[in-house]
């Protein structure tokens, strides 16, 4: 998504689809790590206009344990940023582009201030 222009769109009922279809693909390349995964941004928001971006956030035990599972990510597609991690230590950030709709994934400490605030702003929204 670097480089292209901002679009917004009207909300699409696929998102929800979307997201559950990457997640369940995620979920099974961190086969049995005890994780929580959760649809976060502006297309989790039914009835929002959004950028066609799925925001996925996982929730995992510690840092350690997200860096144990860049490998894996990364063998589903998505390409590991850790450029990011200079601004926000506390989270690792994957990115994979579809032909239509772009995913972000935001690997963080389940129950972190991180994970809180989005779960938080999320509900809110919704």
């Amino acid at each position: 998504m670097r480089g292209k222009p901002v679009i917004v769109e009207e909300y699409s009922t696929a998102w929800p689809r979307l997201f559950k279809e990457e997640a369940e693909r995620i979920s099974a390349s961190l086969n049995e790590l005890q994780k929580t995964i959760e649809h976060i941004g502006s297309t989790a928001v039914p009835g929002l206009q959004a950028k066609p971006v799925i925001d996925i956030m996982i929730g995992v035990s510690s840092l350690e344990q997200a860096d144990s599972c860049v490998p894996s990510i990364e063998r589903t597609g998505y390409l590991y940023s850790p450029e990011h991690e200079d601004s926000m230590p506390e989270r690792r950030y994957f990115e994979r582009s579809g032909s239509e709709i772009y995913y972000h994934v935001h690997m963080v400490v389940f129950g972190s201030k991180f994970w809180k605030e989005h779960i938080f702003f999320r509900n809110y929204l919704r």
